[in-house]
């Protein structure tokens, strides 16, 4: 049985309308999503029952009580009620409402727990050909915030399928809110979503992955409705500050 530690840079395949589809996960539930999601083969036809050793997740979730096998637990109930909403948007008024495990069994006697996803989410994980994004497990578990993760795929998928001729994305607020499950109700003022979600997300992205972003919002009369981010490769950006330091040290040159 593979070790979490094993695969940190297990690919993570996704169908972009599965990184578009709507919900809210917190931060240990999205870990074990994608976890499990790593765990599928190019080759897979169906679904297959993934056991994971209860001692990484208890390393993963961050989880040093006594009684770990109560939060393990909580955790896999809680994930059961949750469900994702992936739009059709080819065909108008048509989306799909599903859960994101088939079932969740914890075998204490063998210190492991066995994970099955959902039939439903098979054409979003499966034999994928096109229109889909790829990324590092690893590139996931570092990061600390839910929306974190969350704005890093959006981008990511934004900025792949563009190859890379791009860097300038425009989300409306009302769209970016319902992707990454925020309620109508919730961050109601701008500067809340902003301290709360935006900002948490480009400072944790900034010191910990392969990419950031900043933004820029954008008013339609007095409101701000749109987000504009600016995806900055960290790779990019260090050559180009070096060759930039290059031609700052380099001799003037006279016709």
């Amino acid at each position: 049985m593979e070790q979490i530690q094993d695969c940190k840079n297990y690919p993570v395949v996704k169908s972009n309308k599965l990184i578009e589809a709507k919900y809210k996960l917190t931060l240990n539930e999205i870990r074990l999503v994608y976890v499990v999601i790593s765990k599928i083969k190019p080759e897979d036809e169906e679904f297959k029952r993934h056991s994971l050793k209860i001692q990484d997740l208890l390393k993963m979730f961050e989880i040093t009580t006594n009684d770990y096998h109560l939060s393990i637990k909580k955790i896999l109930e809680d994930l059961s009620h949750k469900s994702i909403t992936i739009a059709d948007k080819s065909e108008k008024n048509r989306f799909l409402v599903a859960n994101w495990f088939a079932s969740a069994e914890y075998i204490g006697k063998e210190g492991i727990v066995e994970i099955e996803l959902s039939t439903k989410l098979k054409p979003y994980l499966l034999q994928l050909q096109s229109h889909f994004t790829i990324f590092g497990l690893d590139k996931i578990l570092k990061l600390k915030s839910s929306y974190a993760i969350r704005l890093y795929e959006l981008l990511y998928k934004e900025y792949c399928y563009y190859v890379k001729n791009r860097i300038n994305f425009i989300f409306s607020i009302k769209e970016l809110k319902a992707m990454l499950g925020i309620e109508k109700n919730e961050y109601l003022k701008f500067n809340n979503f902003k301290r709360k979600v935006l900002d948490i997300a480009e400072k944790e992205l900034k010191a910990k992955s392969d990419f950031y972003f900043e933004y820029k919002t954008i008013k339609t009369g007095r409101a701000i409705t749109d987000i504009e981010f600016i995806v900055i490769e960290k790779e990019k950006r260090e050559d180009n500050k070096q060759k930039q330091l290059t031609q700052d040290r380099s001799p003037s040159q006279t016709p």
